[in-house]
């Protein structure tokens, strides 16, 4: 999102921030046209600025003001004026305005440092206040960031370098910047191409905000003082500033200079500034896995980046030192911090959660059967059965605690009691979820270490705890005598429900294979209980069972809409959504069942894989490295993994992520298939020759591997061997246009030009704008010296791909034979211009050249040829003949 746009009924303006209806096309502050070309004509073009300063070109417009190129009509000194937007100081009396300018700019005039813009003049031009500056030639570290994306870490460290040196300098004054953004630095050259940062814009912030170090975030007017994307929580709060603010936007700035974006981003301007206050920043590694930011850099970012200002760096210099030093690989000691400190994504809810969450059978969710953690320090245990999560939190607190007695979730099917340091499976019930899931008496779901609790006797009462899906209640165990000395249950939310009862009835009938009834039963639930989410959502799902994706799509929005925590119905809304081919849909609605469950094995799974229908196989690393973190066995996610990265370019990364998938099933057909084309794109045929015939073995009616195994045939010369993989992926896909085009190459590698000939004009019959079998039909009927068709599938060839250099040679040759030699020249000319070292084509020419009786031309490009090529025999024939003849 670029700064000063949003979604909703209101934009931002992009030049001024200032909000604008949803019709309007012309901000009313600045003279914006919003959403169109910008061609509205500046009135200070022209203009004499006091006497001395003639305004020549607007160079940019920002939320703070314009700056101009302008000429200094005395000196002829090319200068930047920078014209704030008076109307932005709303709020402050004309006077104050002025004196308040007039004292920042006096006082950012003093920064003496060679990377801080230097202030010649200011004052007033009409009701406009105006700065005069040194013109720097070079682009915005913005600019630099849209054109070149994430930069190396050298590179980095020497810009951020510069930049603290004019920062420290400015902090020295008592001067805080509040606006430090890659728009307000230039890098420019310097001998030998020295990058320079030059940093702009020293206290323009201070003169729209307060007189107490406070800068306000939002005008009454909805206009933004700043630009979200750098904010520190501070300035968005309104709370004292320093030059730790500046810290932490230089953090920001290190952020998105290392991974190419910044760490929070929204499609509304309030959420994104709020995310400064509230989240903690996305992993570096999790941001851009591929770019592999050193650990100890992303930890000095991270510091830099933390809410409270005084556990960031506290100066500037400090946090350039520790960047440095962390990526020298020294140790970088800071303070440590409190526990209300640590940036935590969500709390853990300390709560028993009852939560069916039935998947379709190939796409069932992961379970496991034993998982802990730490959150705050506090104990929390967790652990999934079947499609049940329990969390068992707070169970052995300080001190001795009493047997708590067996409890039985009828939802699951299974009766659970503590035992000693266990929580242990006293009993199953047949076709339950548990059973189904593999529990059996006497299973140990969670064991706790350090506590004290002895086995009782007494705890043989059945507290019966009913609840439907998502129910949750608080479980503790009492203290003292309190008889019956049982877990204690909230009753109010933990009552059998009729939605449940209708759910379990509904998957007897559906075992049962009565499924019109199922879903008769489950349609009268839901009209009957319509603001029940587990109602609709388990609608859904059996809707889903039958086919009926859209339907069921539809009851998933339902329950969402009721429960917007429904992680069950988000989840399933995901997956439906991408069998339909619904992809950038299926994305938000699985985010959120990650947001509310983020160990969703099979939600990791699908996001990545609608991801990779919509070719942001970048989007899909994070989520595929997660999936093989919860469950490192999985082959399919290694697999997945391997081909993200392969359309990453990261050819070796994604060997290894198919030998992965391979070492755990070894008859992994995919994995073998392309870990096979891997080694073909590494120039490894003799290793990938193996693979891809394994994968032929294993899966024989893929097209496509056919295809790639005839591939490997040809790099290594079997011409005959490609030919029959060829036409094994052609018996499997009749059009398949690669194979049929490659067996056209084979036949004229083999000279077997009418076969190709043939060949190439079925190819054009299923796809007549193919530029490659236009070329290659031309030049087989170039060798069977039917020279006009050949000419006319040859201009096909080039109108489909002018910058082919080889369709020229090909052409030119055509006109050779012809006798055209004037248009041959031509030709060869075109193909040399755009491939210089083009050896034949030179050769060619020169022959023609030859032709014409123009042997001085001839001769040139003889020795053009013998220069690229000293031992190129026919040319060395041809010049020693004309420098006779001559």
């Amino acid at each position: 999102m670029t700064e000063g746009s949003r979604k909703g009924d209101s934009t931002a303006c992009r030049s001024c921030g200032a909000l604008l209806a949803p019709a309007e096309r012309v901000c009313s502050s600045c003279g914006e046209i919003v959403g169109g070309a910008r061609h509205k004509l500046d009135p200070l073009l022209g203009e004499v600025i006091d006497g001395k300063y003639r305004i020549l070109e607007r160079l940019s417009g920002g939320g703070m003001g314009a700056v101009y190129r302008a000429e200094h009509a005395l000196m002829n000194r090319t200068v930047a004026v920078k014209v704030l937007h008076r109307h932005l100081a709303e709020g402050v009396e004309e006077e104050q305005f002025l004196r308040r300018f007039q004292r920042e700019a006096r006082l950012a005039s003093r920064i003496d440092h060679p990377n801080a813009i230097t202030i010649y003049d200011f004052g007033i031009f009409g009701e406009q206040a105006y700065l005069v500056m040194q013109f720097i030639e070079g682009r915005s570290l913005k600019e630099v960031l849209d054109e070149e994306g994430a930069l190396k870490l050298p590179r980095v460290l020497v810009l951020l370098r510069q930049v603290c040196g004019a920062l420290t300098e400015a902090h020295a004054l008592g001067i805080v910047h509040r606006d430090l953004k890659p728009d307000n630095i230039m890098i420019s050259l310097r001998k030998e191409d020295q990058e320079w940062a030059t940093v702009l814009d020293f206290g323009i912030a201070k003169v729209l905000g307060s007189e107490q170090g406070q800068v306000s975030t939002v005008t009454k007017t909805g206009r933004i003082i700043g630009t979200p994307h750098y904010m520190a929580p501070e300035q968005v709060l309104g709370h004292p500033t320093d030059a730790r603010t500046d810290v932490y936007a230089l953090g920001i700035i290190a952020y998105e200079l290392l991974t190419g974006s910044p760490p929070f981003d929204c499609e509304s301007l309030m959420q994104l500034i709020m995310k400064h206050v509230n989240e903690a920043p996305i992993p570096m590694l999790q941001k851009q896995p591929a770019l592999r930011v050193p650990l100890d850099v992303e930890t000095v970012v991270m510091r830099a980046l933390q809410k409270k200002p005084d556990n960031r760096p506290p100066t500037t210099a400090a946090f350039i030192e520790a960047l440095e030093a962390a990526a020298a690989g020294q140790v970088v000691a800071f303070p440590d911090l409190g526990d209300d400190d640590i940036q935590l994504g969500r709390d853990t809810v300390v709560a028993v959660s009852a939560e069916p969450q039935h998947v379709p059978d190939e796409h069932a969710f992961a379970t496991a059967p034993s998982l802990s953690k730490r959150v705050r320090k506090a104990a929390a245990w967790s652990v999934a059965v079947g499609g049940l999560v329990l969390s068992a939190v707070s169970l052995f607190e300080r001190g001795t605690r009493e047997q708590a007695a067996p409890a039985e979730f009828v939802g699951i099917g299974m009766q659970i009691a503590t035992l000693e340091n266990r929580i242990v499976v006293l009993g199953v019930m047949p076709r339950s979820p548990a059973e189904r899931a593999g529990i059996r008496e006497g299973d140990t779901l969670l064991a706790v270490s350090g506590s004290s609790v002895q086995p009782d006797d007494s705890a043989g009462v059945v507290d019966q705890l009913r609840g439907p899906r998502g129910s949750s209640v608080s479980l503790q165990v009492q203290s003292g005598n309190d008889a019956p000395r049982l877990i204690t249950v909230a009753r109010d939310v933990m009552q059998t429900g009729p939605v449940d009862s209708a759910r379990i009835k509904a998957e007897e009938l559906w075992e049962a294979t009565k499924h019109g009834e199922a879903l008769d039963l489950l349609r009268k639930t839901v009209e009957r209980y319509p603001e029940d989410a587990d109602a609709h959502a388990t609608y859904g799902t059996f809707l889903q069972r039958l086919g009926q994706a859209g339907t069921a799509i539809d009851q998933f929005r339902l329950a969402v809409a009721i429960d917007p925590d429904h992680r069950a119905a988000f989840y399933e809304m995901g997956y439906n959504l991408l069998m339909l081919g619904q992809a950038e849909e299926a994305v938000t609605a699985l985010k959120e069942a990650i947001r509310l469950d983020p160990e969703n094995l099979n939600a990791r799974n699908n996001i990545a894989y609608a991801y990779e229908k919509l070719g942001r196989y970048d989007l899909a690393l994070p989520h595929l490295r997660e999936a093989i973190r919860l469950d490192s066995r999985n082959a399919a996610a290694h697999y997945r993994l391997g081909i993200a990265f392969n359309k990453l370019g990261l050819v070796y990364e994604a060997v290894r992520e198919f030998l992965d998938a391979i070492r755990i099933d070894e008859n992994h057909a995919q994995a073998h298939t392309f870990l096979g084309i891997a080694y073909l794109q590494l120039g490894r045929t003799q290793e990938a020759l193996p693979h891809l015939e394994k994968g032929a073995q294993l899966n024989p009616n893929n097209a496509a591997v056919h295809f790639s195994l005839g591939e490997a045939y040809r790099t290594i010369g079997k011409l005959a061997e490609a030919d029959v993989a060829y036409n094994e992926a052609l018996r499997r896909n009749a059009n398949f246009k690669a194979a049929r085009l490659q067996l056209g190459v084979n036949a004229m590698q083999m000279g077997k030009y009418a076969e190709a000939a043939e060949t190439f004009q079925a190819v054009l019959a299923l796809e007549p704008e193919n530029a490659v079998a236009q070329n290659n039909l031309g030049w087989a009927l170039n060798n069977l010296g039917r020279f006009k068709e050949a000419l006319v599938a040859l201009g096909d060839a080039i109108r489909l791909r002018p910058e082919n250099p080889r369709a020229h040679f090909n052409l030119g040759t055509a006109y050779a034979n012809l006798g055209k030699f004037d248009e041959a020249i031509g030709a060869f000319q075109e193909a040399l211009r755009l491939d210089p070292r083009y050896l034949e084509a030179r050769f060619n020419l020169a022959r023609a050249f030859e032709r014409t009786e123009d042997p001085s031309q001839a001769i040139q490009h003889y020795q053009d040829v013998l220069q690229i090529s000293p031992g190129y025999p026919a040319a060395q024939v041809a010049l020693r003949r004309l420098t006779v003849q001559q």
